[in-house]
């Protein structure tokens, strides 16, 4: 797939209805960029732990082991739940704290999404940059 299809993949995802905080014009930035890295990471609810546990340490964990997050200069983050369980302040609250493991200086852009396939789930769509 070319560089330019690929974005225009992303930006469609994250520009959709069911997001909000997210304007096409916040990702035009991606076509300049010179390495792309999508994540994703979807809690498995567990009944000992809350929905944003396992993104924490999953998003903790591969931040230097699976995507080497220091290489990287430009973060979206998109937190997405169903609207049956919507995302609660204390999850957006952990999301912020997450941020501050991120480069320091590193330009970061978060918006909120819905989707329903999630059910009691929180997922997290992460695109880096530079």
């Amino acid at each position: 797939m070319k560089k330019d299809e690929r974005i225009n993949g992303i930006i469609k995802r994250f520009t959709t209805d069911d997001i909000e905080f997210f304007d096409k014009n916040d990702l035009m930035y991606l076509y300049n960029s010179n390495l792309i890295k999508e994540i994703r990471y979807v809690s498995n609810l567990v009944y000992s732990e809350k929905r944003m546990d396992f993104i924490n340490d999953e998003f903790r964990n591969g931040m230097n082991k699976e995507w080497g997050c220091n290489q990287f200069t430009k973060f979206v983050l998109l937190l997405k739940s169903s609207s049956s369980f919507p995302i609660l302040c204390a999850e957006v609250a952990e999301l912020n704290t997450l941020c501050f493991l991120l480069p320091k200086n590193c330009q970061i852009i978060w918006g909120i999404g819905t989707d329903e396939s999630l059910h009691k789930g929180l997922s997290i769509d992460i695109i880096a940059s530079r």
